[in-house]
Formats: structure tokens, C-alpha cells, sequence
């Protein structure tokens, strides 16, 4: 289980994504904080991190119901 509450620039965040996958484990879960539309993303660019990592992978983004500020979550099956 990994939790990215940190950097939320774009940057960042694909870089600890890139850098914290291939360490989990079969049946882990690597999520975070800030999935939102703010700005242009250069500030805040979790979301947009996140869909072209997941998408890169061919996974699936699951969310918190918390409208405001969902949390995003990535599970890492046996096939990736």
C-alpha cells in the first residue's frame, strides 16, 4: 500500500507513480489525495497524472464519493 499525499504538480506525481509501481506487490493499492480540476494543471496535476499513467497501464481509476476532493486508487492485479 502506498499513499501519495505529497508534490501535486505533474511532474511529481508521474514520477513517484513510475517509481513506486513495479515496488508493489501482486494485490496492492497505490492511491492519493487532489484528484481535482485545478488550474492548468501545472500547479495541481494529480488527475491528469493519474488517467495517463492508468491508461499507459490499462487500468482502472476507482475514486472516493467525496465530490470536493476524491481520493483516486489504482489496484495492481496479478497481470500487471
Amino acid at each position: 500500500f502506498v499513499f501519495l499525499n505529497s508534490n501535486p504538480s505533474y511532474g511529481a506525481v508521474m514520477a513517484d507513480l513510475q517509481a513506486w509501481w513495479p515496488l508493489l506487490s501482486e494485490s496492492s493499492i497505490i492511491c492519493g489525495t487532489r484528484y481535482a480540476v485545478e488550474g492548468d494543471g501545472s500547479v495541481v496535476g494529480v488527475k491528469k497524472a493519474v488517467d495517463e499513467f492508468a491508461q499507459s497501464m490499462g487500468l482502472q481509476v476507482f475514486l472516493t464519493t467525496d465530490a470536493a476532493n476524491p481520493l483516486w486508487l489504482l489496484l495492481k492485479d496479478m497481470q500487471r
